[in-house]
């Protein structure tokens, strides 16, 4: 079983407060939205959250989610703690998500999921530049949970560069994550009117 790890833990310190709880034009939280794009394709979504005020938020609506206790050590231990959660319930493989990308279109996802039946990294690329979600077959898994700091799985990714498929796609929101306030009033005007 393949599934999905939402990396919902950041605490949004460039945005200026908790960027999950943006209400987006459609009127859903970009958390939520985001998530939303996942489990239109799959029931196998686990999302990483830093506190059980989050998990009581997605557990009423019939989310897995775990709380990442020591999520504020660094982004890689959010990673850790979802891919710790991917390899207890024997995925075989994963995509790592992350909760501030809500322009993302499911079309991109479900490409990402079809070439990881045939590869054993998946990493989408718009105009050249790599994006998200990220597929890891479940033989990463160890490398993986062995991350620390700010590192995220980019050192995976170069150390095995010819296990990789680079997916090129035509979605430029595979590349734009919400990190800053500034960052949402240039893009807002980009989100698509039917999500």
């Amino acid at each position: 079983m393949m599934g999905v790890l939402v990396l919902a833990a950041g605490r949004s310190t460039r945005f200026g407060s908790d960027k999950r709880r943006l209400v987006l034009p459609n009127r859903q939280l970009m958390v939520d939205h985001t998530v939303s794009i996942y489990r239109q394709l799959t029931t196998s979504c686990v999302v990483v959250v830093d506190d059980i005020e989050w998990q009581s938020h997605f557990s009423s609506q019939r989310v897995h989610s775990i709380v990442c206790d020591d999520a504020q050590q660094g982004m890689a231990r959010s990673l850790v703690c979802g891919v710790k959660e991917a390899h207890r319930q024997k995925w075989s493989a994963c995509l790592i998500a992350l909760a501030d990308m809500p322009f993302l279109q499911v079309d991109s996802v479900r490409e990402v999921l079809a070439a990881m039946q045939k590869h054993a990294i998946v990493v989408p690329m718009y105009n050249q530049r790599r994006g998200h979600p990220v597929g890891f077959h479940s033989s990463y898994f160890e490398e993986l949970m062995a991350l620390s700091g700010d590192q995220g799985a980019r050192s995976i990714i170069n150390h095995h560069s010819d296990d990789c498929c680079f997916l090129e796609l035509n979605d430029q929101g595979i590349l734009l994550d919400i990190d800053s306030s500034e960052d949402w009033l240039g893009l807002r005007a980009h989100f698509p009117t039917n999500s």
